[in-house]
């Protein structure tokens, strides 16, 4: 007796057969890629997981204690506490770079450095049972705190401070790209196709009217989420909005580390820079005495040769870096006139300049200031910033933030923006305050951390925080390597 054929498969079949087996062997090698990621041997984290999109969780149980995962140290502090926190009261601090206290932290640092939000808040509730946790991230846009909002309410958590909007910018993901990236296989593939470092929230970017009404609305939405999330589970939400560097030219980004003042001269690496970049000017070379200068901070002595090397390139059509419009000798007057107290000429002139009309707005904005035409004045700058964010929060984004905290009972406003004017000097912020396009000098960050404690304290959350001189402030900043700045004393002392 002959045995019988095997029956053919049917093309269906066929095809069942081989969908579960390439599900089997991809979800193995899913298993294989986590397993080695989890025990440090595979980074698969990709630039859009640093900043849109959270790819896995950002806290992990060990033992009786919840610490922050190593896919979490790659872009935030770390953190251990207590899953059963007892009768102490948990605060979760979060946003971007500003809420995570740069440029005193990084996002690279394994431990939290000193000089920001978190570390202020800490001092001020000294006395209190209480901890403030810093799960603030550099760069990241409001989709990616919206879904660390989502995790941080689960974690008893008595109050989350968001203070997110100066990355606004980056492609709303959309739910296939959120489940893909849970996968370590897709993050794997991802992170070797585009390296981080490429495919972040454009820092430097003229969004277009349609893209604006796009960043907004998609803005809007996840702070709802947020307050619709935190809402269910019951965790009060104080929602901040970012001061805004309305002084920031935008021609002062370089590559190099911000520079926080120590001291006005003296310092070895500061000297050096700046001597470099007077060479390169007087070498005629503008373009690489821009960078070099841009590089070397905020110290006064670079920021007049840095302008004259800008001033040099605008009148020959030229800009510091390649791919970047240069703003024009129509431009290169305004800030001569302005340089030599002619306000009302600039003021005059700024409509004609077609090839860098931004940066016409910016210096007649100031122009007006200086006159003392202060409502025109705010209103210019606030353009420019509409028109060029550079990183820093638009005043759109900042009424979208009052507006959503006003529609929610549980969602405190807590109101940055406004503070930061009502201590900036005509109420123009500028960088007597700021580090920088959008990061504060530690004694900004000392005002910030006070104005969302008295919010923390005034809903119940805390009791009202122990007083601290502007002589203790200062004697702490100082135990940390903080020494005074030219701003510190009299915002203080206020």
């Amino acid at each position: 007796m002959t045995a019988p054929e095997p029956r053919a498969l049917s093309p269906a079949r066929k095809l069942v057969f081989g969908l579960v087996t390439a599900g089997l062997v991809l979800a193995g090698l899913n298993a294989v890629v986590e397993l080695g990621e989890r025990a440090g041997h595979i980074d698969t984290q990709s630039a859009t997981g640093t900043t849109v999109v959270l790819e896995e969780a950002i806290f992990a149980a060990d033992g009786a204690s919840l610490v922050t995962t190593p896919y979490a140290e790659q872009t935030m502090v770390r953190s251990r506490i207590a899953t059963d926190k007892g009768s102490r009261t948990r605060v979760f601090v979060t946003g971007g770079s500003f809420a995570q206290g740069a440029p005193y932290t990084y996002p690279n640092q394994p431990d939290e450095g000193f000089g920001g939000i978190s570390s202020w808040l800490r001092q001020a509730f000294a006395g209190q049972d209480v901890e403030f946790v810093n799960v603030a991230s550099g760069g990241q846009a409001s989709p990616r705190v919206e879904a660390i909002v989502e995790e941080l309410v689960t974690l008893d958590a008595d109050a989350v401070v968001v203070a997110t909007c100066n990355n606004e910018g980056s492609v709303q993901p959309g739910q296939m790209l959120q489940v893909l990236h849970e996968f370590g296989v897709y993050r794997l593939l991802s992170s070797a196709l585009q390296p981080n470092g490429s495919g972040g929230a454009p820092m430097w970017a003229s969004p277009s009217s349609d893209e604006a009404v796009e960043h907004n609305t998609a803005y809007e939405r996840n702070l709802r989420l947020m307050a619709t999330k935190s809402a269910a589970a019951g965790v009060p939400l104080f929602l901040a909005t970012v001061p805004i560097q309305l002084r920031h030219g935008g021609h002062e980004a370089g590559p190099a580390r911000t520079w926080i003042p120590r001291t006005w001269s003296g310092e070895d690496q500061v000297d050096a820079c700046i001597a470099k970049g007077r060479a390169e000017f007087e070498a005629e070379d503008y373009r690489a005495a821009a960078m070099t200068l841009a590089g070397c901070g905020a110290h006064p002595a670079a920021r007049e040769t840095l302008e004259a090397a800008y001033m040099a390139l605008w009148r020959q059509g030229l800009s510091a870096t390649d791919g970047e419009l240069s703003p024009g000798a129509c431009v290169a007057d305004l800030v001569a006139s302005f340089r030599q107290h002619d306000y009302d000429a600039v003021i005059a002139r700024a409509p004609t300049c077609e090839d860098g009309p931004i940066d016409a707005i910016f210096w007649s904005g100031l122009a007006l200031a200086e006159l003392d035409r202060l409502p025109e004045a705010v209103a210019a700058l606030e353009q420019a910033v509409e028109l060029r964010p550079q990183g820093r929060c638009r005043p759109s984004l900042n009424a979208i933030a009052r507006a959503v905290a006003a529609d929610f009972p549980h969602v405190t406003l807590v109101d940055l923006d406004a503070e930061a004017r009502t201590l900036a000097p005509r109420g123009i912020p500028g960088p007597e305050m700021f580090a920088g396009n959008c990061h504060l000098r530690w004694s900004g960050y000392v005002r910030m951390a006070q104005v969302i404690g008295e919010a923390l304290s005034g809903e119940g959350v805390l009791a009202p925080p122990s007083p601290m001189s502007s002589d203790a402030i200062n004697a702490v900043a100082e135990n940390h390597g903080l020494s005074r700045d030219p701003w510190t004393d009299d915002v203080l002392r206020r």
